[in-house]
């Protein structure tokens, strides 16, 4: 059994790094991440995500725990499966003791992720995953590139804090009231790091109701 609290404070002891550091590089609570090292919480997959983003390092690496963690300063080749992979090694070499589940779930779901990540990583489009308060669960690269906003800064924090004082009214409106599974499409504005205010077109789809998703989405373009 993979136990994923443990194997990330072995990660983050590796990279010499503190529960403190830890948490301002990735925004997530130092409370949180301790609970998940001591076993007491379950993460998410995007938590996971977000903690390996701040140390430099990437989910296939993270859940693929070879016989060594080769992190800074040490030497030799990796140990672990995805440095095997890169020299030509058959993945049969990973077994399904390294993982919670058997090893082709893990990886489905870590394939997803980077992919996921990859189709976004140079859109020029918002995408917000939020809760049923709207909280941002999930910010991405395209809204760095457009706010200026980092995502540890933006994750947790209320979706109405980006909106225009104006607009909250009828943006709250639109985010909760539609239909589920239906999208509707709006303009507000959206505040930039610098202050400014930039209009986009959004477009909100509610998937509160669907088990997989459980949040609403917004996509949003510059107007």
């Amino acid at each position: 059994m993979f136990d994923t609290g443990a194997h990330l404070r072995k990660v983050r002891k590796k990279f010499n790094l503190t529960l403190d550091q830890l948490a301002g590089r990735s925004g997530i609570d130092r409370g949180t991440i301790s609970r998940i090292e001591l076993g007491h919480v379950s993460p998410r997959i995007d938590t996971i995500a977000c903690l390996c983003k701040a140390m430099n390092t990437s989910l296939p690496e993270f859940f693929s725990r070879g016989t060594a963690w080769t992190g800074p300063g040490d030497g030799g080749p990796q140990a672990g499966p995805v440095a095997n992979l890169e020299a030509g090694a058959e993945p049969a070499k990973v077994t399904d003791i390294y993982w919670p589940v058997p090893r082709t779930m893990w990886q489905g779901l870590v394939d997803v992720v980077e992919r996921f990540e990859a189709l976004l990583a140079h859109s020029n489009e918002l995408v917000l995953v939020l809760d049923g308060p709207g909280r941002v669960l999930y910010f991405s690269p395209g809204g760095e590139a457009l706010l200026a906003h980092r995502t540890s800064e933006v994750l947790g924090t209320s979706v109405l804090d980006l909106v225009h004082p104006e607009d909250r009214t009828r943006f709250r409106t639109a985010l909760t009231g539609g239909a589920p599974g239906a999208a509707e499409s709006r303009t507000f504005r959206f505040r930039h790091r610098t202050g400014e205010w930039l209009a986009f077109q959004c477009t909100f789809t509610d998937q509160l109701e669907n088990p997989s998703i459980r949040a609403r989405i917004l996509n949003a373009a510059l107007a």
